[in-house]
């Protein structure tokens, strides 16, 4: 194999784990935000108050705040890793993968709306 072929894969195998990586934290903002969603009409069909399970709902603000700083994080990686690359061998090398190659609205929860 040649070295720039070793670098395209090298540098694409990097890339590929990182789009899996900003999904994955995409996906779980999404689950959260379906929990928090559901549970007012579930407590509703139960029964139960208002005054009951405020604790659920302080947790959910919790955990979707961790995980608006852990996409902030992941977002602070991808530009690392992209100045990386502008200042190494891997400079001239084109990677793809993504969702910045996607037409908006076309993958994920948007496909429902974009049909």
């Amino acid at each position: 194999m040649k070295r720039r072929e070793a670098h395209h894969d090298l540098a694409q195998s990097v890339a590929d784990q990182l789009f899996a990586t900003e999904r994955a934290v995409d996906d779980a903002m999404c689950s959260i935000a379906g929990l928090t969603q559901s549970l007012p009409g579930r407590a509703r069909e139960a029964g139960f108050s208002a005054t009951r399970g405020q604790v659920v709902y302080d947790r959910l603000v919790e955990a979707m705040a961790a995980q608006a700083r852990a996409r902030a994080a992941v977002v602070e990686v991808h530009n690392a890793l992209a100045d990386l690359k502008t200042e190494s061998v891997f400079r001239s090398l084109p990677i793809g993968g993504g969702t910045k190659d996607e037409k908006p609205g076309t993958s994920g929860h948007l496909a429902v709306v974009a049909a």
